[in-house]
């Protein structure tokens, strides 16, 4: 191997290490929920709110991260965000209340934030041509499938074996060794002049994604026509009008609209944003499911996630070689297809009792399937932005990635805990462990529906896969580097 190649892999090992721990983080806490909510009394809501903090405020300040990494340089915002990200996760580690956990996990996602888009744009940058910029996407995208899928698994060994705690502990030497890595990336930027912050717009999003995912969380406790969740739902309305508005007229928008009349960049968008719906939302709830209605260890629970570890593993590196020799559409539509099959499968199947063979194919095929489209998205979001708008290019990605997290898991949980409040088993002060282990049947009705709805917006990713990645349609970067200089 030459001194370039030797060079570039370590690049682009530092780079995926860093995503596989602020990404891990996303679900490896996980199988922890029985047991915080045992040890803080928490209640589903508050479980919800133990995953979502972290996804919802690292999703909102991708785009202001890369749009930091962009000015100031991704070399820099990556260190400074590696350096944030693991002070939160000794905070979250040292966290005596569940109160103060979810706040040092908000803490911890400033650091994720920083992070991320920082990695895809100095892997862009570093890896130029074509084909070894897709293999190189594939293994990104591969890092980020599989750290999402292994959390569960290697939060279980750890929990088993340290306690809960030990799940933020870990990312201290890890967080240690990366930082001392980061010595051999190169420092780049955008060219030209930087391009002011859009905070206006910045804002209105997160005031959007923040009131819809209150709406969600509390609605199945206090009814959808109550007038918090009513209030929510229009700040949500209001917010994302004013998001628009700004966007399409400021003269410096972090997310310009016009992007998005390039068919692939919103194949991309709908692709990231429904697998990652199924993805989190199957990884939240299948850890209730096994731990609480078939009654296994946080061990035992994440050794069940192997096959869709697996599967991701061996999907994304096809889906990257697929990409870079035949395009886009063929793994988007299949990783669709399979997405949405083995949500159905799942929810035709779930029981208390169900078979481990037929639960084991519904996890591999939902692994496969996200492993297939993760390189699609990232590459179409790459490639249609210059060179030097990869830290934005990376943050949409990411960012829809990450809300389409959130988003699964508060809307199963609102489907979940919406059928249990109608059949009458969901009380407030009550563990959910205690009343899923009472009424079971409830859990897994409400978690048979949530299912049946993803397997539905699967389908939707598939077609506009074939829509978007239509060979007569893909083009070159259609927004120029002059037009944003």
């Amino acid at each position: 191997m030459s001194g370039t190649g030797r060079r570039n892999g370590v690049i682009l090992a530092v780079c995926c290490a860093a995503l596989f721990m602020s990404t891990l983080d996303t679900t490896v806490l996980n199988v922890a929920l029985p047991t915080l909510e045992r040890n803080f009394k928490a209640s589903p809501s508050g479980l919800q709110w133990t995953a979502s903090t972290y996804i919802l405020v690292r999703g909102s300040l991708l785009f202001l991260s890369g749009s930091f990494s962009d000015r100031f340089g991704r070399r820099r915002c990556f260190r400074i965000g590696l350096v944030v990200f693991t002070a939160g996760s000794i905070a979250c580690s040292l966290s005596p209340s569940l109160g103060v956990l979810i706040t040092s996990r908000g803490f911890q996602a400033v650091g994720g934030a920083l992070m991320t888009p920082s990695t895809l744009a100095i892997i862009a940058n570093t890896f130029t041509e074509k084909r070894s910029r897709a293999k190189a996407l594939g293994f990104w995208s591969a890092t980020t499938g599989v750290s999402t899928a292994a959390g569960p698994l290697i939060g279980g060994l750890l929990i088993e074996s340290l306690g809960w705690r030990s799940v933020f502990w870990v990312n201290v030497p890890v967080g240690l060794v990366v930082y001392v890595g980061t010595r051999s990336l190169p420092e780049s930027r955008r060219d030209g002049r930087p391009r002011p912050f859009d905070l206006p717009g910045q804002l209105a999003m997160t005031i959007t994604i923040t009131a819809l995912t209150v709406a969600l969380i509390t609605a199945p406790t206090s009814s959808w026509t109550s007038p918090s969740v009513v209030l929510m739902l229009l700040i949500c309305v209001a917010g994302a009008a004013a998001f628009f508005v700004r966007e399409r007229h400021a003269h410096h928008p972090f997310l310009e609209l016009e992007i998005f009349k390039v068919p692939a960049m919103v194949g991309a968008v709908v692709i990231a944003f429904v697998a990652y719906i199924a993805f989190a939302g199957f990884l939240f709830f299948n850890t209730l499911y096994l731990q609480d209605v078939r009654h296994f260890t946080p061990l035992h629970a994440g050794l069940w996630t192997v096959p869709t570890t697996a599967a991701v593993l061996v999907a994304a590196p096809i889906s990257g070689r697929l990409l870079g020799g035949r395009g886009a559409r063929l793994p988007a539509t299949f990783g669709g297809l399979l997405v949405s099959a083995a949500m159905a499968e799942l929810a035709l199947v779930m029981a208390a009792h169900t078979s481990t063979w037929l639960l084991f194919v519904g996890y591999a095929c939902l692994g496969f399937g996200v492993g297939l489209l993760n390189p699609p998205a990232t590459g179409a979001s790459v490639s249609s932005m210059p060179p030097g708008r990869a830290g934005v290019a990376a943050a949409t990605t990411s960012t829809v990635r990450q809300f389409g997290s959130n988003f699964g898991v508060a809307l199963m949980g609102s489907l979940v805990f919406s059928v249990m409040a109608a059949y009458g088993t969901l009380h407030s002060g009550v563990e959910l462990r205690e009343i899923v282990g009472h009424r079971p049947d409830s859990f897994i009705s409400g978690l048979r529906l949530a299912y049946l709805v993803v397997a539905g917006l699967g389908l939707t990713s598939c077609l506009a896969a074939i829509w978007a990645f239509d060979p007569a349609k893909v083009r070159e970067p259609a927004i120029d580097a002059e037009h944003h200089a």
